[in-house]
């Protein structure tokens, strides 16, 4: 691949997990309408950009390794950390707790559900790692064994994925009972497919790039001043999602080439480290968030004030300042053991594990 299209989806991924950020602190109604209309779909499309180039690349085995490395391990990791900080920070327990304590434990990481611990504040937004690792191990498995029957995959998962958001709407299911978010597998298929669609269009989008912007965002704005409910019905509202999404997509990828061609270079480089190490940086956020709650003070969700927006800066440069730090600490880690074999230090796990897709 050319160099400068890896760059551009390097910021594209640094531009995708910044507004997953932005869109998770406290704004009013309209500003987080508009970011959950598009952000979380990014993740799925760009891993369709190139799962054709990873299906004939990897192996069944080695492939399942590398995303159970990338994402599940981090997850456990993150919801130890998560459990620790919730069970003797949070809300210390008392010993006649323990057994409930541990049950609930083992409930968040078999379902995957961030709501079984207690004070969920520290592990809301984790959720997210279980499901896209079964949807990483689906699409590979799609496009290395069934690539001829990808329409019929395409139809089928979007048929399922109806019949799920029916089950929903009508309470035949519980979501919270699924195992790892497995009812979100189709969707997220539909979604990953439409990228490798996706992927022999990026000569359109760099040739139309400020129509394509006007158009993007247009949309988007319009779909939160007029309130269509696009952050509620995230995983229900199929088709306005679907159409969001889209318009998302073409934003970002147009942004990411506009960067790459025209920005200071330091800009650039900022970004793409972002976009590269999109996991560590979406596990800090769950923890910084509530970390400045409470040393600044519980803001006022949807409100727009001097308080508010003051915690809205202090929580997202504090994620950025915590991942800097903790990507430096792991280079240094790495540098020092440069000459050894085996290093398990803290700082090459961080380092090993950082890049998500």
């Amino acid at each position: 691949m050319n160099p400068q299209r890896n760059l551009t989806i390097d910021i594209f991924r640094g531009i995708a997990i910044l507004s997953i950020v932005i869109g998770h602190l406290h704004w009013n109604s309209y500003v987080r309408n508009f970011f959950f209309s598009f952000h979380l779909p990014l993740f799925f499309i760009v891993t369709g950009l190139f799962i054709e180039r990873s299906a004939e690349k990897y192996r069944f085995i080695p492939f399942f390794i590398h995303k159970f490395k990338k994402i599940v391990i981090p997850f456990f990791i993150a919801i130890a950390v998560s459990a620790c900080i919730n069970f003797l920070v949070a809300d210390p327990p008392s010993l006649t707790q323990m057994p409930d304590l541990t049950e609930k434990f083992f409930h968040t990481i078999v379902r995957g559900s961030s709501g079984s611990l207690i004070n969920a504040n520290y592990s809301l937004y984790l959720w997210f790692l279980p499901p896209f690792f079964l949807f990483s191990i689906g699409i590979y498995s799609v496009f290395k064994y069934f690539s001829k029957y990808r329409l019929f995959f395409l139809i089928a998962s979007f048929g399922i994925s109806f019949i799920i958001w029916i089950g929903s709407k009508y309470g035949w299911y519980d979501p919270e009972g699924m195992i790892w978010g497995i009812d979100k597998l189709p969707l997220m298929l539909v979604f990953g497919m439409i990228g490798h669609y996706l992927s022999s269009k990026l000569t359109y989008f760099y040739s139309k790039k400020i129509p394509n912007l006007l158009i993007g965002f247009g949309i988007l704005i319009f779909a939160s001043i007029f309130d269509f409910d696009v952050r509620t019905n995230a995983y229900t509202n199929l088709g306005l999602f679907f159409f969001t999404s889209a318009a998302g997509f073409i934003v970002v990828y147009t942004c990411a080439l506009i960067i790459n061609k025209f920005s200071n270079y330091r800009l650039k480089k900022i970004i793409a480290i972002l976009g590269k190490n999109s996991l560590v940086l979406y596990i800090l956020h769950c923890f910084t968030y509530p970390i400045v709650h409470n040393i600044v003070g519980e803001p006022q969700d949807g409100s727009i004030t001097i308080e508010n927006i003051f915690f809205n800066i202090i929580a997202f440069f504090t994620s950025l300042l915590i991942f800097f730090l903790v990507r430096s600490i792991s280079k240094i880690s790495v540098t020092r053991h440069v000459e050894v074999k085996q290093d398990h230090s803290l700082g090459r796990l961080l380092y090993k594990y950082a890049n998500v897709v």
